[in-house]
Parts: C-alpha cells; sequence; structure tokens
C-alpha cells in the first residue's frame, strides 16, 4: 500500500500540473482590482478638513514644534539617538511652560491640594495592619534564629569553660604528685 502511494500516475500529475498553470496564468475576475491613484488633491483637501484651525489659541492644541531639526551623525547609534530624542524633548517641554508661564496658565499643582485615593482608607488600613503582621513574623522568626545562635555559642562557651576547669584541676593534681 505505501508503494502505490509512493508512485506518482504521469498522467494525474500532468493533468494536476496543468490545473496549477492554468490557475496561476488565469486572472480571477470575481474579484475587482483596486486602482491605486495618488490624488493629490484630494489628500490636500481632506488634510485640510483636519487640521486644527491656524486662528486657535496655542492653549487649544499645546502643539510645540522646535526650530532645529534633529541632529544625528549616525542614525544606527542607538544610545547617541536616544540622547538628541532626550534633549529635544526637554527643550520642548522648557518652551511649553515658558509659553504657559507667559500666558498665565496654571500648571502646578497647589500645594494644599489632596487627590483622592484610588483604594479607601479602609482598605489601606487592611494593608497596613497586612505588612505589620508579616513584620511582626519576621521579627519573630530573626528572633529565634538569634536565640539559638546565641544558645549554641553558650553551650561552646560552657564546654570551653569545662575543659579548662578541667586542664586545671588536672595540672593542680600534677602538681600535686611531684
Amino acid at each position: 500500500e505505501e508503494e502505490e502511494d509512493a508512485e506518482i500516475d504521469p498522467q494525474e500529475f500532468a493533468a494536476f500540473s496543468e490545473l496549477i498553470t492554468k490557475h496561476n496564468n488565469s486572472e480571477d475576475l470575481s474579484k475587482p482590482k483596486k486602482a491605486h491613484i495618488a490624488n493629490s488633491d484630494a489628500l490636500e483637501s481632506k488634510l485640510q478638513e483636519i487640521a486644527t484651525p491656524r486662528d486657535w489659541a496655542w492653549i487649544e492644541s499645546l502643539t510645540i514644534t522646535l526650530p532645529q531639526p534633529l541632529q544625528l551623525d549616525d542614525p544606527h547609534d542607538d544610545l547617541k539617538r536616544e540622547a538628541i530624542f532626550y534633549q529635544q524633548t526637554v527643550a520642548g517641554v522648557m518652551q511649553g511652560l515658558n509659553q504657559l508661564e507667559m500666558q498665565g496658565i496654571p500648571y502646578k499643582r497647589p500645594t494644599d491640594f489632596y487627590a483622592e485615593m484610588v483604594k479607601p482608607d479602609s482598605h489601606m488600613s487592611k494593608v497596613k495592619a497586612s505588612l505589620l503582621n508579616e513584620r511582626k513574623r519576621m521579627d519573630a522568626v530573626n528572633e529565634r534564629k538569634k536565640q539559638k545562635e546565641q544558645k549554641k555559642f553558650a553551650k561552646e562557651v560552657q564546654v570551653q569553660k569545662l575543659q579548662e576547669k578541667q586542664h586545671q584541676k588536672k595540672q593542680a593534681m600534677d602538681q600535686v604528685q611531684h
């Protein structure tokens, strides 16, 4: 059965190949072709339609255009490119802040301003209690470790003192015998 599948009938192959060739060469008439036309007048018209009016006040758009273009020596040097983006962003922000100050528009939050909390005080008190509980557990674990080490050290000291006592006792006995 596998040998039959492996052999290809030349007539079937020719018919299949002819079918593929017809399919590739024939145009699909059921789908209309899209005409790609660069209608610049229509594009300009749409641009004018969606553009912000020139007589709008600056505060309506907050658009800032820096006079100097990007000066890139090597556009593939990511670090320098990002540094230049950062510098231009800072320059734009400074220009915008100056413009806000010149127009007398406040942009800083008042010192007595309190924003509404995202989570209620009851939830935050639960979180605080949970954190305090966890801290207490950690302190208790650390205290137990500390006491265990002290016990171990105390035993070592006690054994050392006992050995020292026995050594002194042995020396005293040796002196008495001589």
